[in-house]
Order: structure tokens, then C-alpha cells, then sequence
């Protein structure tokens, strides 16, 4: 909660500014000078910018970080606990081997806190971002807000589209690394008995199919990932074009301020740039809750 009220602030805060740029921008179009007020002004904003943005992630990273070491420290003793309990080593008491439980703890759980350490809280307050930056273009101009951002709803689908099919090539090469982990742990774990039998050469064929699979789609994953991402990316320079020339129109007959047109163009990205990522965070975030339930 603490986080998220310092995001609230930090947008707070750079309404100020791109308000008082608007202004700026308003006086000299008309010829009005700058005073040395203004300067200061300028000067307190930005170091008060600067404070909540080091707070900001000062913050969420502390909070990522210990929700982190509970899923870990949770996890571990969980295991452990099933372990002296005389079960299987499983949260659920099911029989796994010790494998599987690497490749979960390899897997699953790193995947889980590098969710919450990168994305978490990014997509939190690009949430936050968005729906206070709309607000706000609403109450500057709503007829601008309305048809420059339009075409957003059409990426919206987009994105509910595209996320499910980065979905299923996360999916399936999480799967696949899953399995060469396990493979990793077993030659490691029975090393001195594939060495007795002499079966390391049946254990390195089966250890290069399991990479060469795992690098196969990878590879797939990657490129589906960039391809979808760039339509994506030509898709949310649309309100952007829509801004300028909706804008420009307005600005020229006297509808709208030079400032004001400045506000528009200066946080589009926080209303049409978020959506050009959003496929992949949707992707990631039902692999998160994938992972998360495992």
C-alpha cells in the first residue's frame, strides 16, 4: 500500500510538471517573459520529482524483495517439513523426484520472484498511469482524449489475443527447461553409476536432444515474441498520430491552448505506450499464475 501511494504521489507530481511546462510553453507563444519565480519553481518540482521517484523504488524493491524471501523461505520449509514428515519431498504429498523438486525450485519459483522483482509493481503503476493520465486528458479536452485514444480499445483486443499465444510458447519452453534440469540433476545426482555402467554415452544423447528441444523453442518463442511485439509497437504510434493532427487542427483555430497540446503529446505514452507491452505482460502474467500455483 505504501508503494502504491508513492506511485500515486510520483504521478502527482509529473502532472505538476507537464502543467507547469504547459504554462511555460503558453507564455512564450505570447510573448510573455519568464520570470526568475518560474525558474524556482521549476527547480523545487523537479528535486521533489527526484525524491519520490529514488523513494518509489527504493520501496518497491524492498517490497519485492521480501515477498520474495517469504515464497522462498516458505517453499524450503514446506519441503522440508514433508521430507521429516516421511513423505515425498511435495507440498501436496504426491511422489516426485528429487529432479522434479530441483527443476521446481530452478523453475517455478525462480520464475515467480523474477515476475514479482521485474513486473509487479511496473504493471501496477502503469495502471496507475494510465487511468490517472486519461482522467486527466479528460478534463483538459474531452473531445481530444476521446478520439485520439480511441483505436486503444482495438488494441486491447489485440493484446487479449496475442498474450494468449505468447502464452503457449512461454508455456512450452518453461516445459522444456523443466525437463533439462531435471535431466542435469539426475547425470549429477547418479554420476558415479553412469560412470561404473559406462552410460554416459546413452546420458549425453539424451542430455543433447533435451537442450537442442529446449533451444528449438526458445528460438520459436522468441521470434513469435518479437513479431507480435513490433505490430504491437506500429499499432500505439496510432493515438500519437491521432494527437498531432486532432490537436494541431484544434490548436489553430483557438480551440485549444499550445500548452495543453504539449500536455497531449508529452503523456501519450503513458495512456497508448503501455499498451504496446501489455501483450507480454498479460503472457507473463498468467505463466505467473501458472507458476504461482505449482
Amino acid at each position: 500500500m505504501l508503494t502504491l501511494l508513492i506511485s500515486m504521489c510520483l504521478l502527482a507530481v509529473n502532472f505538476v510538471w507537464n502543467d507547469h511546462l504547459a504554462e511555460l510553453v503558453n507564455c512564450v507563444s505570447a510573448g510573455t517573459p519568464v520570470t526568475s519565480a518560474w525558474i524556482r519553481s521549476f527547480i523545487i518540482i523537479l528535486f521533489v520529482y527526484i525524491a519520490f521517484s529514488g523513494l518509489s523504488s527504493f520501496v518497491s524493491t524492498y517490497t519485492c524483495e521480501t515477498i520474495n524471501y517469504h515464497i522462498r523461505k516458505s517453499y524450503a520449509e514446506s519441503l522440508c517439513s514433508s521430507k521429516q514428515g516421511g513423505g515425498t519431498g511435495t507440498t501436496d504429498g504426491s511422489e516426485v523426484s528429487a529432479g522434479k523438486e530441483v527443476s521446481r525450485f530452478l523453475n517455478q519459483t525462480s520464475a515467480v520472484c523474477a515476475f514479482i522483482s521485474g513486473n509487479l509493481f511496473f504493471i501496477i503503476e502503469s495502471a496507475i498511469k494510465f487511468v490517472g493520465t486519461f482522467v486527466w486528458f479528460l478534463t483538459l479536452n474531452p473531445f481530444l482524449a476521446l478520439t485520439t485514444n480511441l483505436p486503444c480499445f482495438l488494441i486491447l483486443v489485440y493484446v487479449s489475443a496475442t498474450s494468449k499465444v505468447l502464452q503457449k510458447y512461454i508455456v512450452e519452453s518453461n516445459g522444456e527447461k523443466a525437463k533439462l534440469n531435471a535431466l542435469t540433476e539426475t547425470v549429477v545426482s547418479l554420476f558415479p553409476v553412469i560412470k561404473l555402467y559406462d552410460a554416459w554415452p546413452v546420458m549425453k544423447t539424451a542430455f543433447e536432444s533435451a537442450v537442442g528441444n529446449w533451444e528449438d523453442v526458445t528460438v520459436r518463442s522468441e521470434k513469435k515474441h518479437a513479431f507480435l511485439m513490433s505490430i504491437s509497437a506500429v499499432l500505439t504510434c496510432i493515438p500519437l498520430m491521432l494527437t498531432i493532427w486532432i490537436g494541431g487542427m484544434l490548436v489553430i483555430k483557438g480551440s485549444m491552448t499550445l500548452g495543453n497540446m504539449f500536455i497531449f503529446i508529452n503523456l501519450s505514452g503513458n495512456v497508448s505506450g503501455i499498451l504496446m507491452n501489455m501483450p507480454s505482460f498479460v503472457s507473463q502474467f498468467r505463466v505467473f499464475l501458472g507458476n504461482l500455483k505449482e
